[in-house]
C-alpha cells in the first residue's frame, strides 16, 4: 500500500460538522474480533505478520491481512491482467532481524473486490478506491490484524488503557526482495473534531475541495505533530492492534493534523465481500408508517380476517370435528400437517407454460404480492393466481378463484440472480371475489421497526417440498418465530453475514427441522393483531443443501436453519403505490 500517494481530501469550510455515530460492529461471540487470533505479534520475533506486499508484471504495492484470505488496501492502481498473474508475500522479515530470521510465503491472489468510497465530480481531486485482495489461503502464523470493533463515540474519549497509535512502514529490501514490518509510534495519536481541524486550511485547499465537504464524515482527522506521511491509524487494546484507518492525505505543514479513511463506515462493505471475516450489517432505522385511507388504519375495509368454518366436510376432516372453529395454523411446512382452512389470502401462484410455482398473498382485490423471483423475466399473461386452493387436484372446484395477470411489477432495485428487493407484484384486470374462502389480508399499519414482531410467531403456508423432498399436493403450514437481527445472524455468520440484509429482510424458523421450503417463495408470513392478520414477510430463500436426484444434483432447503424474508414493512411506500385499490390518507 503506497501511502505517499496524493490523495484527494475533503478539506474545506467546516464551521461544525459533527461526525456520524456508527455503532460498533458485531463480529462474533467472546472478544467480539473481526479474525480469530487477529492484532497480536509473534511471539518468537516480537514482529507483526499483517504486512503484504503486492506484485505483478506492472503494479508492486502495499496491503493489510485482515484474514487469511484477504488483503486490504486503500489503493493499488492496476489493471485486470495484474490480478491474474498477481502474488502476494506474506509474512515478516528485515534486515535488522538477528540471524536474519525470516518467514515469509508467496501467496496466489484470485480476486479483487473494490469500491470507491469517493469520486469527486466536477474534474476536481482524486477518486478513492478502497480494494480487497481475495488469495488462497495464507499459513497458519499469519496473524492478520484486527477490525476495530467499537463504536465512534470512543475516539474523543482519549482512555489511556485503548490508545490510538500510528504505525509506519519501514521500507526495507534485501537483495532477495524480502519486506519489512509496520512499527508502531511511541506516541499515541489523538483524533479531533473535523470542525478544529479543518479550521486553519488554506483557501485554495477550500476551492478544490470544498464541493466534497459533505464527504467529510467518512475521514478521521489525527493530531499528528510529526512530519511523517505514510501509516495507518490503530487502536491498541487489552493486547491486540485494531486498524481504525487508514492514511490518504498528508497533513499540512502550517497546522499538526494528518487525515485517515476511517474504517467504520467501510465494515459492513468489507463483511459483505471479505473471505474469512462475517459481520452483522448495520441496522438502519425504522421507517414511520403513512396512515391508511380507509378506516382503522386498514389497506382494505374488511380485511385480515381468517375463514371461520361453518358446517363444511370435506375429506380433509374427521366426521367428529366442531363446527364454528377459527382454525389456527398448526406446525411447519417441512416436517409438518396439511392445512386446515384459515387463509383466504394465500395464492398459488403457477407458470402455465413451465408449471414452476410460488406462493403469494392477496392485498387487495385485484393485487397479489410476491417474490420478485418469482415472476422476474415472465410474462404476465402466463402466470395464474389461484386463491381458495386447498389441494392442487381441486382447481377447478366452483369455490376456488383463478385470475391470469395483466402486469407484473419487480421493485426497481431487484436484479436477477441476486437476493435484495427481493419483492414483487402481480396485477389482474378482473377483481378477484370476495367470498368465504378469499379475501385479502392487510398490509402492515405500523411503523418498520422488528422489534414490534420479534421472538413472535408468524404463520405460513405453501405448497413447498415436504420431508421426503417430494411435492404436497394439499397446502401445507407453519408457525414461526420471528427472530432478531443478531439471533439470525448468530446461527450462521457465513450465511447470514452475506445475505441478511437488515431493512430489506429478516429471518424466521427454528433449528430442528422446522422451515420453509423449495416450491414456498412469494407467499406471505403473516402475524395477528388485534384478531387481524397483517402480511410481514415474503418467503425469499434460504440456506441449501445438495440433493442426487435421478443421478442429478438439485439444490433443497436444510431443515434445520433459519429462512430469510423480505421485510415488508420496509416496502410499504412502494407497495401502495403500485397497488390498486390502496392508498394512503392524503
Amino acid at each position: 500500500m503506497d501511502f505517499r500517494y496524493p490523495f484527494v481530501l475533503l478539506l474545506g469550510l467546516v464551521v461544525s460538522l459533527a461526525q456520524c455515530n456508527i455503532r460498533a460492529p458485531i463480529f462474533n461471540t467472546g472478544e467480539n474480533l473481526s479474525f480469530n487470533e487477529c492484532g497480536v505479534r509473534d511471539e518468537n520475533t516480537n514482529r507483526t505478520s499483517w504486512l503484504a506486499f503486492l506484485q505483478s508484471r506492472n503494479v508492486n504495492c502495499y496491503g493489510i491481512v485482515i484474514s487469511r484470505r484477504t488483503i486490504l488496501t486503500r489503493q493499488c492502481s492496476l489493471r485486470k491482467r495484474d490480478v491474474e498473474n498477481m502474488i502476494a508475500r506474506v509474512g515478516h522479515c528485515s534486515e535488522r532481524d538477528p540471524g536474519g530470521d525470516c518467514i515469509l510465503k508467496d501467496i496466489k491472489i484470485e480476486e479483487l473486490v473494490e469500491i470507491r468510497v469517493l469520486d469527486p465530480t466536477g474534474g476536481t481531486g482524486d477518486r478513492i478506491l478502497l480494494q480487497l485482495f481475495i488469495s488462497k489461503k495464507m499459513p497458519e502464523n499469519i496473524r492478520p490484524i484486527c477490525l476495530f470493533n467499537r463504536g465512534q463515540e470512543m475516539d474523543m474519549a482519549n482512555l489511556a488503557d485503548s490508545p490510538y497509535l500510528k504505525m509506519r512502514r519501514i521500507t526495507e529490501f534485501n537483495h532477495r526482495g524480502h519486506i519489512s514490518d509496520w512499527r508502531d509510534e511511541l506516541e499515541p495519536r489523538k483524533i479531533v473534531p473535523h470542525d478544529i481541524c479543518f479550521k486553519n486550511q488554506s483557501t485554495e485547499w477550500e476551492q478544490r475541495f470544498g464541493n466534497l465537504l459533505q464527504q467529510s464524515q467518512r475521514f478521521l482527522c489525527v493530531n499528528d505533530p510529526d512530519h511523517l506521511h505514510e501509516g495507518i491509524l490503530v487502536n491498541f487494546h487489552i493486547g491486540r492492534y485494531f486498524l481504525r484507518g487508514l492514511s490518504v492525505f498528508f497533513k499540512n505543514e502550517s497546522v499538526d493534523f494528518s487525515l485517515y479513511l476511517d474504517i467504520l463506515p467501510q465494515i459492513d462493505w468489507i463483511g459483505q465481500h471479505a473471505k474469512g471475516i462475517f459481520v452483522l450489517p448495520a441496522i438502519p432505522p425504522s421507517k414511520p408508517c403513512r396512515g391508511f385511507k380507509n378506516p382503522n388504519n386498514l389497506s382494505v375495509r374488511d380485511c385480515g380476517k381468517k375463514l371461520i368454518i361453518r358446517k363444511t366436510r370435506d375429506a380433509d376432516y374427521s366426521e367428529d370435528e366442531e363446527d364454528d372453529v377459527v382454525v389456527n395454523a398448526t406446525q411447519h411446512i417441512y416436517f409438518g400437517y396439511k392445512v386446515r382452512r384459515g387463509h383466504p389470502w394465500h395464492a398459488y401462484v403457477e407458470n402455465t407454460e413451465t408449471r414452476g410455482l410460488c406462493g403469494g398473498t392477496l392485498i387487495s382485490m385485484r393485487t397479489v404480492l410476491t417474490a420478485a423471483h418469482c415472476i422476474y423475466g415472465q410474462k404476465a399473461n402466463q402466470l395464474r393466481a389461484y386463491i381458495g386452493l386447498y389441494d392442487k387436484r381441486l382447481r377447478n372446484d366452483p369455490t376456488v378463484q383463478k385470475r391470469r395477470a395483466s402486469q407484473i411489477i419487480c421493485h426497481p432495485g431487484y436484479r436477477d440472480g441476486q437476493l435484495k428487493h427481493d419483492i414483487g407484484l402481480m396485477i389482474f384486470n378482473n377483481s378477484f371475489n370476495r367470498s368465504q374462502k378469499v379475501s385479502p389480508i392487510c398490509l402492515w399499519n405500523e411503523d418498520s421497526s422488528l422489534s414490534l414482531v420479534a421472538k413472535r410467531l408468524g404463520v405460513v403456508v405453501g405448497y413447498g417440498l415436504k420431508e421426503n423432498d417430494n411435492l404436497p399436493k394439499k397446502l401445507q403450514e407453519a408457525k414461526l418465530p420471528i427472530r432478531s437481527h443478531e439471533e439470525c445472524y448468530k446461527q450462521n455468520r457465513k450465511f447470514f453475514g452475506k445475505y441478511l440484509y437488515p431493512g430489506d429482510n429478516f429471518c424466521a424458523g427454528y433449528s430442528n427441522r422446522t422451515t420453509t421450503c423449495k416450491g414456498d417463495s412469494g407467499g406471505g408470513l403473516a402475524v395477528e393483531k388485534d384478531g387481524l392478520w397483517f402480511v410481514r414477510g415474503i418467503v425469499s430463500f434460504g440456506i441449501t443443501k445438495k440433493v442426487l436426484v435421478d443421478d442429478e444434483e438439485e439444490s433443497f432447503c436444510m431443515p434445520n436453519r433459519y429462512s430469510l424474508f423480505v421485510d415488508v414493512a420496509s416496502y410499504m411506500d412502494w407497495i401502495v403505490e403500485n397497488t390498486p385499490d390502496v392508498s394512503f390518507k392524503d
